[in-house]
C-alpha cells in the first residue's frame, strides 16, 4: 500500500482574505512613506537608500535594511523610512511567497507538498509557513514523520 502524499488543507476563501488584507496594507505602507518611487524595484530602492541615508546595500533584503534601522533612533525620519521598507518587503514576501504559491497549486483547498532537503516544503521550495495568520487557514495536514534508519548509539564491541 502507497501512503498519501503528505499535504497541507487550507481553507482557500480564508486565503483570499489573507492576501486581500496584505495588499492593503502594502497600499497603505506605500503612502506612508515619504517618497514615491516604485518599490517593487531593488535599483530605485538602493538610489533612495543611498541618496536619503548614505546606505550602501548589495541587495535589497529585509535583513540588509533591518540592520541599518537599528542604527537610528526610533522616532527619527530615518528610521521610519527603514522600518517602513522592512514592513513592505515583509508582506510582500508573505503574498509572494506563501499566499500566492498556496492559491497557484491548490487542489481543492488541498497543497501537495515536496521532500527538498530533509525536510517537506512547499511546491516552491519554501518551508512551511509558521505565520499564525496563515496557519488560522489551515484545515488539516498529512505530513509523514521522517524514517531514520540505524542507531545513533555507537557499538563498544570488544576486540
Amino acid at each position: 500500500m502507497e501512503d498519501e502524499r503528505p499535504y497541507i488543507d487550507f481553507n482557500i476563501l480564508l486565503i483570499k482574505e489573507l492576501k486581500e488584507r496584505y495588499e492593503e496594507n502594502l497600499k497603505f505602507i506605500k503612502e506612508m512613506l515619504p517618497v514615491d518611487i516604485n518599490l517593487n524595484s531593488p535599483k530605485q530602492i538602493k538610489s533612495l537608500l543611498e541618496e536619503r541615508l548614505e546606505m550602501i546595500i548589495d541587495s535589497v533584503t529585509i535583513v540588509a535594511i533591518e540592520g541599518y534601522r537599528d542604527l537610528y533612533e526610533h522616532d527619527s525620519e530615518e528610521f521610519d523610512l527603514c522600518n517602513g521598507l522592512v514592513l513592505y518587503l515583509k508582506q510582500k514576501f508573505t503574498v509572494n511567497n506563501y499566499l500566492n504559491c498556496i492559491l497557484k497549486h491548490h487542489e481543492n483547498g488541498r497543497v501537495y507538498l515536496r521532500h527538498e532537503q530533509g525536510a517537506w516544503v512547499l511546491p516552491n521550495k519554501r518551508p512551511i509557513s509558521e505565520s499564525p495568520e496563515i496557519r488560522e487557514c489551515v484545515t488539516a495536514t498529512h505530513i509523514p514523520k521522517e524514517k531514520t534508519y540505524g542507531s545513533k548509539v555507537k557499538s563498544k564491541r570488544k576486540r
